[in-house]
């Protein structure tokens, strides 16, 4: 992290920094697959496998994204617009769920709102997979796009105000705050890739 803000913003060394954490980040997969092949057969503890799966994604994922701005490819819209999505919500569900897991059996208010964004993104990624099928139009990719924020944003306030109560100790459960904030940042991620794609959609 401190190199990369001390690095030069020159080509050359913004390209040596790439190459050096692809190597890293490729590292930092396979060892997240080992545990999670282990959490699979002998390895015991309170990580969920599902959790252990989320964060191997997550790196893939900034493996890929990395690779791609390294060798400067850009995707067309239309094909960015799925991937991202279908990535993107598939992790919002998630950490809906996780959310409704980790919190005490006694915050059935919150657990419900939990499951029920669980089952919204759900469905969500289900629609932004179909959008691979054929060749969709400009608005309803458009259409699709607000959609998926309209959840995001509501599934971010959510976040916040779980956040908040947990780091005010208002609420009950085995959540750091550190990993609310982090799920909460996420979420803002997700916003400012839509936003970029719309952009790019116009």
């Amino acid at each position: 992290m401190e190199r990369a803000y001390q690095t030069p913003a020159n080509p050359f060394e913004v390209s040596r920094l790439n190459e050096d954490t692809l190597i890293l980040t490729h590292k930092i997969a396979l060892f997240k697959q080992n545990v999670l092949e282990e959490t699979m057969g002998k390895l015991r503890g309170f990580n969920f496998p599902l959790l252990i799966e989320h964060v191997r994604r997550e790196a893939i994922y900034f493996l890929k994204t990395l690779k791609q701005i390294h060798l400067r490819v850009e995707h067309p819209v239309n094909d960015d617009i799925v991937d991202e999505n279908v990535f993107f919500l598939k992790i919002m569900a998630e950490h809906s769920k996780f959310i409704a897991h980790l919190l005490d059996p006694s915050e059935e208010l919150l657990i419900n709102q939990a499951r029920d964004f669980g089952k919204t993104f759900d469905l969500l990624v289900y629609q932004a997979r179909n959008l691979d099928i054929g060749s969709p139009t400009h608005d309803l990719l458009q259409d699709q796009l607000t959609i998926y924020k309209g959840a995001t944003l509501e599934l971010r306030s959510f976040k916040e105000q779980a956040t908040k109560l947990i780091e005010t100790a208002q609420v009950r459960s085995v959540i750091d705050p550190k990993l609310a904030s982090h799920v909460t940042r996420e979420a803002a991620k997700f916003l400012s890739i839509i936003d970029r794609l719309e952009t790019r959609l116009h």
